[in-house]
């Protein structure tokens, strides 16, 4: 009976501890997977542009949407339109909205980005 009993408690021991670890690892790599790098392909504009109707000084950073062929990190030249997802002004710099000072603009539940776009407002 003491060693059915013992292999019972060691045995709940053994599962507890398997179920830990698998926690543990299940937490790290979700962390992992919350906290990488975004490599998502952007550009840098080297001189004012034109995009989405919009005039965009030098120094704009802008954001597209992750596809197996554009490549990550920077891109050398300007991708679709169509897949713009986010612009940053260069730090410092604002753009008027309708009279009010913008430091970003990001794609967020307009995924067409028409009309108004989610407008980060620059804010003393």
């Amino acid at each position: 009976m003491k060693t059915r009993n013992i292999i019972l408690i060691a045995s709940i021991i053994i599962i507890t501890v398997i179920v830990l670890i698998y926690a543990y690892i299940t937490g790290l790599a979700s962390m992992w997977h919350l906290h990488k790098p975004d490599d998502s392909p952007y550009f840098i504009t080297t001189k004012p542009v034109i995009v989405k109707n919009i005039l965009l000084p030098a120094g704009t950073k802008i954001v597209y949407e992750k596809s197996f062929f554009s490549g990550k990190y920077e891109q050398e030249k300007m991708l679709k339109e169509k897949d713009i997802t986010a612009i940053y002004f260069k730090q410092d710099t604002t753009i008027n909205w309708g009279g009010v000072p913008i430091i970003s603009i990001v794609k967020f539940f307009n995924t067409k980005m028409k009309d108004l776009p989610f407008v980060q407002i620059l804010t003393n």
